[in-house]
């Protein structure tokens, strides 16, 4: 996913990598960062919902949570696959 999207929103920054080997690295290190991200989102929308007073019904906390943990990976998503154009960067 991240290197389809550094190919098709960053292609020099792509070529370039790919050419110095580099790619690998850079990938998996973002891949890495967005994980860690999402599981700090994540465990602050758990936090925050067993700190709720009064607790809601369960289903309603469960509903609130998934709705967090899906809006986390959601925006873990966006981070992963988002680089700056190529005139940015020039």
């Amino acid at each position: 996913m991240i290197k389809q999207a550094m190919q098709g929103k960053a292609p020099a920054m792509y070529r370039r990598l790919s050419k110095s080997g580099e790619l690998d690295v850079v990938v998996q290190e973002r891949a890495s960062a967005v994980t860690e991200a999402y599981q700090e989102a994540a465990g602050q929308a758990m936090m925050a919902s067993a700190r709720q007073t009064p607790q809601p019904p369960p289903m309603e906390r469960v509903q609130a949570l998934t709705q967090k943990q899906s809006a986390a990976a959601a925006e873990a998503s966006a981070q992963a696959t988002e680089f700056p154009s190529e005139s940015e960067v020039a």
